[in-house]
């Protein structure tokens, strides 16, 4: 008897797989044929091109199925071949489907969203769910029956979506439900379904390298911030750098300021001597003109020459000492420049 119960529950399991892998790829490749119907299937995968290329590179699409759109014998391909994985692919990725691209394909839909895009999706984990359930060889007949409800629900109201849906769909459900089991038809959904965990093997071993490049990228942004940081505080020292050196320059600015200042009142004080000399000297002319025209006694005359050439020795030195005063500012003032231009020039 129990030997009996566990076959029946191996029934209801192929049943399950015989709905989702014939019904479903019949329902969704109808789908397909007629969002593409408007242009030859060997013209649009030609103009999909880079989107399936894409696909294959990130191992979304198998070689195998690669090889059923894009045939290395020239001949041209056929929707018929395509598998429901290979038909919902191409119904999620390709634009000419236009399905919702920003659709969540991995988030379980909402119980109200009976959109294409969610019907879909429901599909797809169906699909994923019977071939995990297959590992355990059985299911009960509480299982199979909400299963087959809820697939059969899905089924339904995607074959409603299109204009030309397929007809007679619920018969063959019915069929696929009752009909006496095919030993051959079991031989080729087993077949699918080995297919599908091989498939599902690779992603995981795909997954776990991606899983693996991200730490080796977190680390390396880790370590890419630390050197961040440390520029940051090297630029936060130089702008301080910056700072102090602006900072003395203006200190030399104002020196420099002050200098010229310095140096103008010299020359001020350089003109100012320098009329005084020459009113000086007028006068000194004045009186030897005087002398001269009133015959004076050569005593005075002698002690005029004294007087005048004191006179000469002291505007002289005076002239001497203002010389060198003008000269020291005149030093001190290039020397400031030249500080000024050597540091704005490292600067």
């Amino acid at each position: 008897m129990a030997t009996a119960q566990v076959s029946q529950n191996r029934v209801y399991l192929f049943r399950l797989q015989t709905l989702i892998i014939d019904g479903g790829t019949t329902v969704v490749r109808n789908i397909f044929d007629e969002k593409s119907a408007n242009v030859q299937l060997n013209i649009l995968l030609h103009n999909e091109k880079a989107t399936i290329n894409r696909l294959r590179a990130s191992k979304t699409i198998t070689r195998t199925q690669f090889d059923l759109l894009y045939p290395q014998s020239g001949q041209s391909p056929t929707s018929a071949d395509f598998d429901i994985t290979l038909s919902i692919c191409l119904l999620r990725n390709l634009k000419c489907c236009g399905l919702n691209k920003h659709f969540a394909w991995n988030a379980i839909p909402q119980a109200g969203d009976t959109s294409l895009e969610a019907d879909i999706c429901r599909l797809r984990m169906f699909r994923n769910e019977i071939a995990h359930i297959s590992s355990t060889t059985s299911i009960t007949q509480n299982t199979f029956t909400h299963k087959w409800l809820e697939i059969e629900q899905v089924l339904n109201r995607l074959n409603t979506c299109v204009q030309n849906p397929v007809q007679n769909l619920q018969q063959q459900f019915n069929a696929y439900k009752n009909s006496p089991l095919d030993e051959e038809a079991e031989k080729r959904i087993d077949g699918e379904i080995k297919k599908w965990r091989k498939f599902e093997k690779g992603l995981e071993s795909e997954v776990q390298l991606v899983k693996k490049d991200v730490q080796e990228v977190k680390h390396e942004v880790g370590n890419v911030k630390e050197d961040v940081h440390a520029v940051k505080e090297k630029v936060d020292n130089v702008k301080e750098d910056v700072h102090a050196v602006k900072e003395k320059v203006d200190n030399v600015k104002e020196d420099v300021h002050a200098v010229k200042e310095k140096v103008d009142n010299v020359k001020e004080e350089v003109h100012d001597v320098a009329e005084k000399v020459d009113a000086v000297q007028e006068k000194i002319d004045e009186l030897e003109n005087e002398k001269r025209a009133q015959g004076g006694s050569k005593k005075a005359v002698g002690k005029a020459s004294n007087f005048i050439q004191r006179f000469f020795e002291r505007r002289d030195r005076r002239r001497e000492e203002k010389s060198n005063l003008a000269l020291d500012h005149s030093i001190k003032y290039n020397c400031i420049t030249v500080c000024r231009e050597s540091l704005w020039f490292s600067f």
